[in-house]
């Protein structure tokens, strides 16, 4: 048996070794050492052609998941890893947009509340009794801030500061009363614990500033002590407020966190469709090189080899 086996091998690389030929080897001895051109000119002309134009590309596939996660997957026939993707984005998006649509309900709540209009306010508010107030009233958190500021800050320079309010029309909004910068202008003078400028009304940073610093507190109706300081007690309103302006960033930062998972479905979707596409292509080659064909012997299996040399 052995005998047979080295016979067979030096009759190949004999065979091998003389010829200038392109081989084709199919694992058949017979065919392999005295037959290689008959086989080869009885295979059709077409069967290489046809398995190339199987063959797809693991580009296309990364960006069609890449677009929408799991169709790159569609495209490489991996349905189930396709079913997965799609599932986690729907998912998400569904969560994301559910949080997003929470945290402006909420933020429109807070605001509404802080703009809310009321005829309740501190005992120490004596300035225009009938006028519009709010629960968070920016003429009553500049009256106070004005009346004491050498309380404060007694070394402050406020001889350039002007008076903010603007109109006497008292049936406006507090908010359409204030001339900002000379607001702004007497917070940067007075300093210590007041740290911040107030952005004008209707911006984020307003609304996030009156329910987060204690400089803003005597904005709030229920601040009942006129002699405020940095680390007194803050009023029940700007603790109620706060917690209605934490429940929103919570709901936002849920939808964040979604729309995170988003754009990580997207790029793990892309990069496994591309690599499962590449493990297709990878099958198709070694299919089509492994299969039976059909020869002047007969029906047999062919391992088509492709071996070129030159001298």
């Amino acid at each position: 048996m052995k005998s047979k086996t080295i016979l067979w091998i030096i009759l190949i690389l004999f065979n091998y070794t003389f010829s200038n030929d392109k081989k084709l080897f199919t694992g058949n001895p017979s065919v392999d050492l005295f037959n290689n051109h008959t086989l080869l000119n009885s295979l059709p002309a077409q069967t290489q052609e046809s398995d190339n134009n199987k063959l797809k590309s693991p580009f296309l596939a990364g960006g069609l998941s890449l677009l929408i996660p799991g169709t790159g997957e569609i495209y490489a026939g991996s349905y189930i890893k396709a079913g997965l993707f799609i599932a986690v984005e729907t998912a998400a998006w569904i969560y994301a947009l559910k949080y997003e649509k929470k945290g402006d309900d909420q933020t429109n709540f807070f605001q509404n509340y802080a703009d809310g209009r009321t005829d309740l306010k501190p005992s120490w508010d004596l300035s225009e009794p009938d006028r519009y107030r709010t629960r968070w009233d920016v003429i009553r958190y500049y009256e106070w801030s004005y009346a004491n500021k050498l309380i404060i800050n007694p070394q402050g320079d406020y001889s350039e500061i002007s008076n903010a309010i603007i109109s006497n029309d008292i049936t406006l909004p507090p908010w359409q009363r204030i001339d900002w910068e000379s607001l702004n202008a007497l917070e940067r003078a007075i300093g210590k614990w007041y740290s911040h400028t107030l952005h004008h009304h209707g911006e984020q940073q307003y609304y996030e500033l009156i329910g987060k610093y204690p400089q803003y507190n005597q904005g709030w109706f229920d601040a009942e002590n006129p002699n405020f300081t940095y680390g007194d007690q803050i009023s029940q309103a700007f603790k109620e407020y706060s917690k209605m302006r934490g429940l929103a960033n919570d709901y936002y930062y849920k939808a964040k966190t979604a729309f995170t998972v988003v754009l990580i479905n997207h790029v793990i979707s892309a990069f496994d469709a591309y690599f499962t596409t590449r493990s297709y292509n990878s099958k198709l080659k070694f299919e089509s090189i492994m299969k039976n064909q059909e020869t002047i012997y007969g029906n047999i299996p062919v391992a088509f080899l492709n071996l070129s040399y030159n001298f």
